[in-house]
This record gives C-alpha cells, structure tokens and sequence, in this order.
C-alpha cells in the first residue's frame, strides 16, 4: 500500500528484521554485498527499486577480508568509492577478530559503532559463527536473537542476518532454514536464495 515505507520496494519494510537464507556457498554473502552497496548509493537491487540512500553497516565473519574487499571492488570502481564514504561500513576479521552476540561486551561496542556512523541496515554474516548457542535450542537462540532487537532498539538500525538452509528441499523456506523456530520467528522478511 502507499502508506508502506519501504527500505527496498515491494521487499524489506523500513524497520523490519530478515534473512537471507541459501546453501553453504550459496551466494548470500556476495548478494548481500551487492544488496549494501546498492542500499548504500540508492540504486536499484536485483530489479528492485530502493527510494532512498541509507547508511549501511555490514559484519562480515565468514568470507576471508581479502574475498570482501575484492567483491566489494568489483561492484564499484576506485573512481566512485568515494561515493560511498559515510554510507557503507564494513567491518571484517581483520577490524576486529571476533564478534559474537552473546558476547555482551562486543554488543555493546557494535551498538556504539552503530550509532557513532549512525547505521539504518546492519547485515550479520552468518548466523552459525555470531553465537556460541545451539542452533536447535529454542530457548538459547531466543537468547542470542535477543541480542539483535537489543541491538535495534538501542540504535533503530533494522538487521539482516545471513543462515543457511538445512539438507532438506522441497519445503518452505522457514522449514527448510537451518536451527530452531525462535530463528525463523525472528523474521520479518527472508530472502530465499536457490
């Protein structure tokens, strides 16, 4: 409807938390990568309009910081980087080695990074290596999603976190994602990748 604010039109709300969801080496980090940088200019994302520039923050912990920087590169050339200066933040394993959302001192310094570059998106990646919980425990899973509304409501940053699908097909794409419900009841989009 027209009184729907849209991050990305007709997908991501303004506001709302989701995932990007596909195989292990499926794609979500590089989508994901083009999805901050098109957030970040304002341009269109995989033929999805996106009204307005947004200050994105992305924490990469699985792809090798080199791998990042070089998909990064690929989507914009030298000459327009500076286009993207104070709009996209990236922090990889070589800014700080570890993060992990049940690690109640590294929460609290993203949430001041956050809000010193005063970020709207923050994209986590990927979900399996930011928790030290069981992935198919309810309750330490609500524990650790806790963690990010904790984060988005001290910063009113939305947050898109990158999981994986488990081995079985043909379902939907809540039952197909990988760990307990509390993960898919998280969301309130998710980005299917096949």
């Amino acid at each position: 409807s027209s009184q729907t604010s849209w991050l990305v039109e007709g997908l991501i709300e303004r506001g709302s938390n989701g995932f990007i969801v596909a195989e292990p080496k499926g794609s979500k980090s590089y989508t994901a990568l083009a999805l901050a940088h098109a957030l970040a200019l304002g341009n269109p994302w995989l033929g999805f309009q996106i009204p307005k520039r947004v200050r994105v923050a992305a924490m990469w912990r699985e792809d090798n910081p080199a791998m990042t920087r070089n998909r990064l590169s690929k989507l914009q050339s030298a000459a327009f980087m500076e286009e993207l200066r104070g709009w996209l933040w990236i922090n990889t394993r070589q800014q700080s080695e570890m993060f992990l959302l049940d690690d109640p001192m590294a929460v609290r310094e993203l949430i001041v990074n956050l809000k010193t570059i005063k970020a709207e998106f923050l994209i986590l990646d990927v979900f399996n290596i930011l928790h030290t919980g069981d992935e198919n425990d309810n309750t330490e899973m609500r524990k650790v999603l806790r963690e990010a509304t904790n984060i988005q409501n001290q910063t009113g940053c939305q947050i898109c976190i990158l999981h994986h699908y488990n081995k079985s097909d043909g379902k939907s794409i809540t039952q197909r994602m990988r760990g307990s419900s509390a993960i898919s009841g998280f969301a309130e989009w998710i980005i299917g990748l096949e």
